[in-house]
């Protein structure tokens, strides 16, 4: 994010939602029990997709000097 010049209070604001988030699971109608996550993005986070996109913008672009 800091090579494609994010603001880093951005940076810092992004980290600080995905850092040490409670999850659960559910299957069906069961929820099981509340357990930390250290890294990753929530599934159906906006800020998921956001990321994923810009991952993929640099993987398109470092494909594309190679080819």
């Amino acid at each position: 994010m800091r090579e494609r010049g994010v603001r880093e209070s951005s940076i810092v604001k992004c980290e600080e939602v995905l850092e040490e988030t409670i999850s659960r699971v559910r299957v069906g109608n069961k929820v099981g029990e509340n357990f930390w996550t250290e890294r990753g993005v929530r599934q159906g986070c906006l800020l998921s997709q956001c990321l994923f996109t810009l991952l993929l913008a640099d993987l398109d672009e470092e494909l594309g000097r190679e080819v």
